[in-house]
């Protein structure tokens, strides 16, 4: 495991194919800005609902690049929201956005399959 991706978890994901591991890290560094944008605006508007979903969002794209630890924070915010607690959720975000910063960093520095 890489600090930010479970090379073993990444590897079961794509049976091993390491190309495609690849187009999955495309395809999310592509809706990234937009995925975080939306969190962003929901937290603007106030809206829990909003907040949750967006995270989720977010979330579940980390979890088929195997992010575990940027899942693990987002859960939390995530779980938060769904209970109402915006004040939680958001403290939860900031922790989970520098992990997700420097997963996305790590990334977009990417050249080859984590395994």
């Amino acid at each position: 495991m890489t600090e930010w991706i479970d090379a073993a978890r990444a590897r079961e994901i794509c049976a091993g194919d390491g190309k495609l591991y690849l187009s999955l890290v495309r395809l999310f560094l592509e809706s990234y800005e937009e995925m975080y944008q939306d969190i962003l605006r929901s937290f603007d508007r106030n809206d829990t609902f909003e907040i949750e979903d967006s995270i989720h969002k977010i979330k579940g794209a980390c979890r088929n690049l195997a992010a575990t630890p940027a899942v693990t924070l987002l859960q939390a915010a995530e779980d938060q929201a769904r209970l109402g607690h915006r004040d939680l959720a958001k403290k939860n975000w900031e922790e989970a956005r520098r992990v997700l910063e420097s997963t996305v960093s790590y990334l977009s520095d990417m050249k080859e399959s984590p395994f």
